[in-house]
């Protein structure tokens, strides 16, 4: 798709992109309601918060897939390239087409912006290889340009507002995942599952700031959500509940609650 001027929510929360990227597989082909499925959920958009969401078929590298874009109601507007075979996200585009901010002067600095990119795929500032990263002008807005990619090929572009640090657009490409997959052997992303229940369970209670002999579990185990492999997981202590879902690929919170048992 080039430089897509289309893409993923910057509301979305920090660092579920990616959950997104690269984790769908389906055992039967993805039809065009369920390719719309799989860009929505990566959004964190619901259908009923979009203006519009269109389905169109085509090919990339002989590959069938689906080209899914929409525009939400706040202007926020996505381009998605997903796998007919598997579901995989080959790649996604993301522009805010509403003015984020009026012009003004650089307050968040380059280095500060990368860090807001890296965090937004779900990556860290050590996880990531920065192929190009600078500041110009845009339509006279100040605008921070970070390109970067990860160990396993997924490959990322940001441009983001000197002024506010708002995301003003993003891609991610997925092809080079793909390849990365299908040359260690994985030939899907299913199998690709950096991250295991019993670290799941250990992110859990870091998180609560509990220790494994403060808790009783009441279930952990995992599952497949329109293709993407989580954890989730119940335990309690001293009355307290706590409930959390755990992205397999990428180690970030899907959900987490605590309440009162």
């Amino acid at each position: 798709m080039g430089k897509m001027i289309l893409g993923l929510k910057t509301g979305l929360a920090t660092g579920v992109l990616f959950s997104l990227m690269a984790t769908s597989s389906f055992a039967a082909q993805v039809t065009e309601e369920k390719a719309k499925s799989i860009a929505l959920e990566n959004a964190g958009v619901k259908e009923k918060d979009t203006s519009y969401i269109l389905a169109k078929s085509g090919r990339e590298d002989n590959q069938p897939i689906f080209e899914v874009e929409f525009l939400t109601n706040d202007f926020q507007k996505y381009e998605y390239e997903i796998l007919v075979e598997d579901g995989i996200i080959l790649e996604v585009g993301y522009e805010l087409k509403k003015d984020a901010g009026k012009e003004g002067a650089a307050r968040v600095t380059l280095e500060q912006a990368k860090s807001i990119a890296a965090s937004h795929a779900g990556q860290t500032e050590e996880t990531v290889s920065y192929d190009e990263s600078k500041t110009e002008y845009d339509d006279n807005r100040l605008v921070h340009e970070v390109d970067f990619h990860t160990s396993d090929q997924k490959e990322y572009s940001y441009e983001i507002d000197a002024a506010t640090g708002k995301i003003l657009s993003w891609d991610y490409d997925g092809k080079g995942y793909l390849q990365f997959l299908k040359n260690n052997g994985s030939g899907s992303a299913k199998s690709a599952a950096p991250i295991t229940l019993e670290d799941a369970k250990a992110m859990a209670l870091k998180k609560a700031g509990l220790k494994e002999t403060d808790v009783v579990w009441k279930k952990a185990g995992q599952e497949y959500e329109d293709g993407r492999l989580v954890y989730k997981g119940e335990f309690l202590c001293n009355g307290m509940e706590y409930e959390f879902e755990v992205d397999a690929a990428t180690g970030n919170f899907l959900d987490w609650e605590v309440e009162m048992d």
